[in-house]
């Protein structure tokens, strides 16, 4: 009796880490097309998903998926101005088909951001905090051009009136604001 506890436990435990894990994702996406190894651990994975849409996964040194970024195919991240643009919904569908509502948890808050990232200003857009991530959508000319979710190391709660204040974001060519 007490193996099959033990069982159940371990079971339900590896069920809440593997939303995160690249085994997951493979399932998910399919065969990355591209990887990036460092000292022999996977890094980054880029995928390319319904047709529409470029994934990039970059994996945390314990090998979970820290952040997820989803932009359109033809993006190249290159100008706000001329980058292609989707509407919001269509990748936060996406999103929700990769990372399903309950490995994201309960919406806490959003928040609006007008954030400034020299040369090109191209930062601005809105984060939506959720209990196991946060997603930031940002924002181009006429739609969106990519958003990034991070996981959390631990669940948060409340509401926008109790949420500390965004960490202020790095712009990174790669991997956008971030």
């Amino acid at each position: 009796m007490k193996a099959l506890i033990l069982i159940a436990a371990a079971v339900m435990f590896s069920a809440a880490v593997h939303g995160q894990s690249p085994r997951v994702f493979h399932e998910r996406l399919g065969k990355p097309e591209k990887v990036e190894i460092n000292d022999g651990k996977v890094v980054k994975e880029t995928f390319r998903y319904d047709s529409k849409f470029l994934v990039t996964l970059t994996y945390s040194d314990s090998e979970k998926a820290a952040s997820l970024q989803i932009l359109p195919e033809k993006s190249q991240l290159l100008d706000v101005r001329t980058d292609p643009v989707v509407k919001q919904e269509e990748l936060k569908s996406a999103l929700d088909k990769l990372v399903p509502a309950d490995e994201q948890g309960k919406y806490v808050c959003g928040t609006f951001l007008n954030v400034f990232c020299l040369p090109t200003n191209d930062c601005a857009g809105v984060r939506w905090d959720y209990e196991k991530v946060s997603v930031y959508y940002n924002s181009g000319n006429g739609g969106t051009r990519y958003a990034i979710l991070t996981w959390r190391d631990k669940p948060i709660s409340g509401n926008c009136s109790t949420m500390p204040r965004p960490e202020p974001y790095v712009f990174d060519k790669v991997d956008g604001c971030r």
